[in-house]
């Protein structure tokens, strides 16, 4: 009976704490460009500003352990060539595995890998490119940058411009598709800025962590931008 007790008091000291996990943040690193680099391509003439691989990725808690992620890579010079995709994952313990299979896209498998302060990506590239531009793969180290996420971090990370809109009306509220008719109980309310992911006829997605952290999205009637 002793033993017994003191199994069931162990494990309620570690549950909570890993419970507790969080790994909300903004990871990544730009690598300056190499001597050996600036050698190799010195026809192509690289100036100061020019840089190498560029790693971003933001990772945000939405219930349990299931997380947003958006990652962003650019493989600097000389061809710039980039790469953009988001979407979502469940944790178990310090990893979370991201599978997509896409017609347009095609394959991508991604292995997030908490390593203390870091995140490890394992890129596996024959499954497929993600999407992104041609030999730029995701794999790598992306240390740790801020705990703290905000709206404008996911602004930085989509590979294309990213509009930011202000709320006119006094409650703005969202829906869960581009064509559900009944509102959510979430609004944005006037003076509220927005970020204009995408847009259909009627409506445009949104992204927004609010100011107590919590992360938000849908869609809202475009009547209640300005």
């Amino acid at each position: 009976m002793k033993h017994l007790f003191v199994f069931i008091f162990v494990a309620f000291l570690i549950s909570p704490a890993y419970s507790q996990t969080d790994f909300s943040g903004v990871y990544g690193k730009r690598e300056p460009l190499s001597k050996e680099m600036r050698e190799f391509f010195k026809e192509q003439k690289p100036v100061s500003d020019d840089f190498g691989y560029d790693l971003k990725l933001i990772l945000k808690k939405v219930s349990g352990f299931r997380y947003k992620f958006w990652l962003y890579v650019n493989k600097g010079f000389p061809s710039y060539n980039s790469g953009q995709i988001d979407g979502f994952v469940e944790f178990k313990a310090d990893s979370a595995l991201y599978l997509l299979s896409d017609s347009i896209y095609g394959g991508c498998k991604l292995l997030f890998k908490n390593k203390e302060s870091s995140f490890f990506v394992e890129h596996d590239y024959e499954y497929g490119g993600c999407g992104f531009g041609a030999n730029v793969t995701a794999h790598g180290t992306y240390p740790l940058k801020s705990r703290l996420v905000k709206t404008n971090d996911i602004k930085s990370v989509y590979q294309f411009e990213v509009e930011e809109l202000i709320i006119k009306n006094a409650k703005a509220f969202i829906y869960s598709t581009a064509t559900e008719k009944q509102p959510t109980k979430q609004y944005f309310i006037k003076g509220d800025k927005i970020l204009n992911i995408t847009e259909q006829e009627d409506r445009i997605y949104t992204e927004y962590i609010s100011a107590n952290g919590k992360f938000i999205s849908g869609w809202i009637n475009k009547g209640d931008i300005q």
